[in-house]
């Protein structure tokens, strides 16, 4: 038995449905399933009544559950201890961001960072959402870029930018050559969704559902050369907020009368955090390029 095994049980009693606690965790079902049955042989315990409809805790699985939590939370707790330890260090940079945050910076930012500062050792942490919340809280790591406020006064919110979606297509897509797109525009055409659990994307499927659109695919933004292939052979449309600057000549977003959301981008560091000179240089660095999320023209 293994933290990650843990925070996989978690995931499960949290979402109780195998499948989905595996799409949200980028594992195979096959993977978790074997992972849960381990854990119940080591045990010789049975935590979980299985349906179709997906999974229910026992007596046994509701007393484990307690003691996972416990277990991870001390494990974190551990480590942040001697993460402080190391972070006392010059030059040392602990950065984390959600799932899907560094497509919107230029594809080599962070090994460009490392290059120029030597200097410097670096942390990087990749959190899907769920757990980016908790490491705000646990504190860990000590500079985070997330899609959503941080809501916690622990943290401080070094600076922000919104920037407004548009629908992203093919540069010769049919509606690349109208400046603004309406809601009928899109209806006739497939449309993908980032399979991602937030309250962003939450509020994008009740807009389109309230105009009667619904994603033909649901992909997992790790598959992404699955939605660029359906994109650029005019399968599909998807939804994009964020850096355009970054995007090949290959693609367009337009934007639509009517979709009045913006995605968020939020860099935080914890509020009794000193940033020593190398974290204040990516945060600067991290900082010229967010400004760029909403200068971006509309139209590209």
């Amino acid at each position: 038995m293994d933290t990650l095994s843990l925070e996989y049980y978690i995931r499960v009693c949290e979402l109780k449905n195998i499948s989905k606690a595996a799409k949200s965790l980028f594992i195979s079902q096959q993977a978790l399933s074997k992972t849960m049955y381990r854990l119940e042989n080591e045990f010789n315990s049975i935590f979980f009544v299985r349906s179709r409809a997906g999974v229910e805790l026992t007596e046994a699985g509701h007393r484990f559950l307690t003691y996972a939590l416990s277990t991870v939370g001390q494990h974190s707790r551990i480590r942040h201890t001697l993460d402080v330890l190391q972070q006392e260090k010059k030059n040392h940079v602990s950065f984390g961001y959600c799932t899907g945050m560094m497509t919107h910076f230029p594809e080599h930012f962070l090994s460009d960072f490392m290059d120029l500062h030597p200097e410097a050792s670096v942390s990087i942490y990749s959190f899907q959402d769920d757990p980016y919340h908790r490491a705000i809280l646990a504190g860990d790591p000590r500079l985070i870029l997330g899609s959503s406020h941080p809501g916690n006064s622990d943290y401080r919110i070094l600076f922000e930018a919104h920037s407004k979606i548009g629908i992203m297509m093919a540069y010769d897509h049919p509606l690349s050559y109208k400046d603004i797109l309406r809601w009928e525009d899109v209806a006739e055409y497939p449309v993908v969704n980032i399979n991602i659990e937030n309250e962003y994307n939450q509020k994008l499927q009740m807009l389109f559902e309230e105009h009667g659109i619904l994603p033909q695919y649901v992909i997992n933004p790790a598959e992404y050369p699955v939605t660029n292939d359906l994109i650029l052979k005019h399968k599909a449309l998807t939804i994009y907020g964020g850096n355009r600057s970054v995007l090949p000549s290959c693609f367009a977003v337009r934007p639509m009368d009517g979709l009045d959301l913006e995605m968020d981008f939020y860099l935080c560091s914890h509020k009794d955090a000193e940033l020593n000179d190398s974290e204040l240089c990516l945060v600067s660095n991290i900082r010229d390029v967010m400004l760029q999320f909403s200068l971006t023209p509309d139209i590209i």
